[in-house]
């Protein structure tokens, strides 16, 4: 079973299974002006996953250790910088203007590059309306092409994480229970 591992769960009186699952980390760019929810809510649903599968793990990446605020001026503070970013499952883009600087842009390109085919890219907010081709579409809010991922919309920051938990192979009565533990909270 190598690095898989085969649990179960209890909350409350329900005991979830779940399938086999290797570790899965997900990472978040962190920027001035990110938007928050697109920064938040995919944290929060995927602490609620961490806290019930110790396999699923988060990283806060920023262009530096330097604290920053998102466009609410929430404070986040990155644990690891583009340069010393743990090997990640997928990597969380969130929406803000900053993101588009030639700098940040740079800087970010650069990283992704360096990112294995198999890290999943997932954009939040950014612009998700439109597809490859350049035409509009209103629905889906979640549009996956493989490795690419983007959502837009009220909770897609949710909505993309618990995607991402389907895509790590986590069975539908864990992802439920993330989802109905993430409501409980909000």
């Amino acid at each position: 079973m190598g690095d898989a591992l085969r649990i179960g769960v209890s909350l409350a009186a329900d005991v979830i299974p779940r399938g086999t699952i290797r570790r899965f980390r997900v990472g978040v760019f962190v920027f001035h002006g990110a938007d928050t929810a697109a920064v938040v809510e995919p944290l929060a649903v995927l602490s609620v996953a961490a806290s019930l599968e110790p396999a699923i793990a988060t990283a806060l990446i920023g262009e530096s250790l330097d604290a920053v605020r998102t466009a609410a001026g929430v404070a986040v503070t990155p644990a690891y910088t583009l340069f010393t970013a743990p090997a990640l499952d997928a990597l969380i883009i969130p929406s803000g203007a900053e993101v588009r600087s030639p700098r940040t842009n740079r800087a970010l390109y650069n990283f992704v590059r360096t990112q294995p085919v198999e890290c999943l890219l997932v954009s939040v907010n950014t612009g998700g309306r439109v597809d490859r081709r350049g035409r509009g579409w209103d629905r889906p809010r979640l549009a996956d092409s493989g490795r690419l991922i983007t959502a837009f919309g009220e909770r897609s920051g949710a909505d993309v994480a618990l995607h991402l938990l389907r895509r790590a192979g986590c069975d539908r009565a864990f992802v439920d229970a993330v989802e109905r533990r993430f409501r409980e909270l909000q």
